[in-house]
């Protein structure tokens, strides 16, 4: 019996071994290898074109939060290019409780400089339009070097360290302007299900990045106990830029909220598999999510 165990044992240690070769070649040769979403960490994956970045949940949150208000205050590409590098160079995409001094959040801005009290800069979206609000103020701001352009904002002690993060910066902002289709993606494994309150938050909340002007959003009907679903879209454009911008901010925000699909036109995401598939196309004009 002692010589049963021991074999079955190494056999499943053998077994182990099998699976994480196989997801290390994967992973690092860039293969053909698919590995199986059980196996796969949670995380954000953007891309655009062949250029791929993973992010963690919370650092995508962050990001399209970020690039939606800076898309809805009309700063465009240029300008949530700038703020992103910004956040990228202080903070790394993580709202951060301090810092050098008095710094705060995902910007590391000071309370004392001005910028808002602590609790204010805790928040992302008010960090980000307060950044976005004092870039606008710089002249010329548009036709600037990245770098002069954040520094002239922040006023750290290098400006030069926010040009390394140009490219990663213009990545992240080109995939959540919703110029290409299934830019962003993220797996989740939610780990309870959604609530009313979790979905009345998030509307709050995407009206809040996006603008109440930009978005229409309604309840669906619930089926059985589940949260009801909602039927999302954007007013003004009815283009697929718009209807990506929205989506992907849905995605990005899948963990906080326990959203579990989000589908759109012939497209549907899954938080179980972090992947985008085609689907039946739907013409109602709107996006579906459903909730854990």
């Amino acid at each position: 019996m002692r010589r049963l165990l021991i074999a079955v044992a190494v056999l499943a240690c053998v077994a182990v071994l099998a699976v994480i070769a196989v997801v290390t070649f994967a992973v690092t040769r860039g293969g053909n290898v698919p590995v199986p979403a059980a196996l796969k960490p949670e995380g954000c994956t953007i891309k655009v074109g062949g250029d791929t970045i993973s992010l963690a949940l919370d650092r995508a949150q962050n990001a399209s939060t970020i690039a939606a208000v800076g898309f809805q205050r009309g700063d465009g590409l240029r300008g949530v290019t700038v703020a992103l590098a910004t956040a990228l160079q202080e903070s790394k995409l993580e709202n951060v409780p301090g810092g050098d001094r008095d710094s705060i959040g995902l910007f590391q801005q000071r309370p004392s400089q001005g910028w808002g009290t602590p609790e204010q800069l805790a928040d992302p979206r008010y960090a980000a339009t307060a950044f976005y609000k004092r870039l606008e103020k710089v002249d010329g701001w548009e036709k600037l070097p990245l770098h002069e352009a954040a520094q002239k904002v922040q006023r750290s002690a290098d400006g030069s360290a926010y040009a390394p993060w140009e490219f990663e910066a213009t990545t992240l902002a080109t995939a959540y302007s919703g110029q290409a289709a299934g830019t962003v993606s993220c797996l989740v494994r939610h780990k309870s299900g959604g609530t009313d309150d979790l979905s009345t938050q998030l509307r709050g909340d995407l009206r809040g990045d996006v603008s109440t002007k930009a978005v229409s959003i309604r309840v669906g009907t619930a089926t059985g106990s589940s949260v009801a679903p909602l039927l999302v879209a954007p007013i003004g454009s009815k283009d697929l830029p718009a209807y990506r911008r929205l989506a992907y901010w849905l995605v990005a925000h899948a963990q906080t909220y326990r959203i579990e699909t989000v589908a759109y036109k012939d497209v549907r995401w899954s938080a179980s598999d972090g992947s985008w598939t085609t689907v039946t196309p739907d013409n109602t004009g709107r996006i579906a999510v459903q909730f854990k």
